[in-house]
């Protein structure tokens, strides 16, 4: 399995790494969710972000340098990939490194949103292999942003079945082979993809947990990719905005006949409504 970083960091953080080999498979899928029009097969990063439609949005950086995406899930709470903060512990020397902004557009522009502080981290000690999910406790609440709802079972039923429509957002590179990162904001939407078309074709990444969910176009151009890791794969629920899953691993930007790969939040509610519950304040 591989695992992306921010090229501007990359002695610092993992980041993400986006998408899982497929082969070619003939469905009606495939045909519907096929890119044909030649101009957005160019679009790799999406598109710059024009207003603050992402509030929840987190950048995770160490010593001012973006490496993670994350979001705001409560008050006093982000939600990340796991690998994003493996190499943080909980000792106060450690977390006095990371530095998270919420509600910011424009990483260049420091009179926006809010700047936060790491109290603790919790990762599931099953995580590796079984799902890419942490969650940073913030010294205080942040109580002016609006948050992001994680989605349960009932709301992927309903809302985030296969062919529905999502959007990833952050500022991961908007190019495979892009030198640095953005500082505004991108944004592109992807469809949910058939969970056993990555299962049967991810041998050369190892198996597909049932704890992950692929996104993204059979013939690729739009996805995550360096830099977004822990960032949040949105739905709609009801006209709602609520996280379906989390930037996690792949190979790769964009590239045909491959998705991109997301840890299932629902999959994990328990565990966030208990750690949430039996750490709070």
């Amino acid at each position: 399995m591989e695992s992306k970083i921010a090229m501007d960091t990359l002695f610092h953080r993992y980041s993400r790494s986006i998408l899982l080999s497929l082969s070619l498979l003939i469905s009606p899928f495939i045909a519907a969710h096929s890119i044909d029009d030649a101009q957005a097969l160019k679009v790799k990063g999406g598109q710059p972000i024009a207003d603050d439609s992402q509030p929840w949005q987190v950048s995770l950086q160490d010593m001012g340098q973006h490496f993670c995406g994350g979001s705001l899930v409560a008050p006093q709470w982000v939600m990340t990939a796991a690998h994003c903060v493996e190499d943080y512990d909980n000792d106060p020397a450690t977390l006095e490194s990371l530095d998270i902004r919420v509600g910011v557009t424009d990483l260049s522009d420091t009179s926006q949103g809010a700047y936060a502080e790491a109290a603790a981290i919790f990762v599931p000690t099953w995580w590796e292999g079984e799902g890419d999910i942490a969650l940073i406790k913030l010294k205080e609440p942040i109580t002016d942003i609006p948050y992001l709802p994680p989605a349960d079972e009932r709301t992927m039923r309903e809302s985030g079945y296969e062919g529905a429509m999502a959007t990833v957002s952050g500022w991961g590179a908007t190019d495979e082979e892009s030198a640095g990162l953005p500082n505004v904001m991108h944004t592109v939407n992807v469809p949910i993809a058939p969970w056993y078309f990555c299962a049967m074709f991810n041998g050369e990444n190892g198996d597909l947990s049932e704890n992950e969910i692929c996104a993204g176009y059979i013939d690729g151009g739009k996805d995550a990719c360096y830099g977004d890791s822990g960032g949040p794969l949105i739905i709609k629920h009801r006209g709602r905005a609520v996280q379906a899953g989390i930037v996690s691993w792949g190979s790769g930007c964009g590239q045909p006949y491959k998705y991109g790969v997301y840890s299932r939040v629902a999959s994990f509610s328990d565990w966030l409504r208990s750690t949430i519950k039996n750490n709070s304040d």
